[in-house]
């Protein structure tokens, strides 16, 4: 196997470091939380038809008294987006939280938010349905730990990305 050049590899590491954050939800921009920051291990995965359907999940300390997420079209006004009310289970000393997206387009992205305590929004995240029909591949990276710092895993998933030629 031809070993990239370094300049190369920075280059596919960076890009496919970002498909990987658009597809697990993980934010776009650099945002610093706390080991209470909540909500927090913010994640979504493709549904039953991942061209139709994805399910955000998240988690806070404190029960919320309406767990939801709105989501709507990438660059459209977040005034704008729909809802979707999230079930709530308590475990380990905090709350899940999981919400059904339905009824998106296939081969679109999409920006979500996650509720919070006190009214609060979570982070912008972000996610890409499945194309309408044919194959696609995605990757998957998660470290759901509650660690205010991101593990080591990250330097290796991001090795591996950037070494497949499967991954746009």
């Amino acid at each position: 196997m031809k070993r990239p050049r370094p300049s190369h590899f920075l280059s596919r590491f960076l890009r496919n470091l970002f498909v990987a954050c658009l597809l697990t939800g993980l934010p776009l921009a650099s945002t610093a939380y706390s080991a209470e920051a909540n909500p927090r291990n913010i994640h979504s995965t493709y549904g039953a038809d991942p061209a139709r359907g994805v399910s955000a999940s998240w988690r806070t300390d404190a029960a919320l008294a309406s767990a939801k997420v709105k989501f709507g079209p990438a660059g459209s006004d977040e005034a704008t987006w729909s809802e979707a009310t999230a079930t709530s289970s308590e475990s380990a000393g905090g709350f899940n939280h999981h919400a059904a997206l339905e009824n998106l387009q296939p081969g679109s992205r999409y920006n979500y938010r996650v509720s919070g305590p006190d009214n609060s929004w979570g982070p912008v995240c972000a996610f890409k349905t499945a194309p309408q029909s044919g194959g696609f591949t995605f990757a998957v990276v998660g470290d759901v730990q509650g660690k205010a710092e991101p593990s080591a895993i990250w330097g290796e998933a991001g090795a591996w990305l950037a070494a497949r030629d499967d991954v746009d």
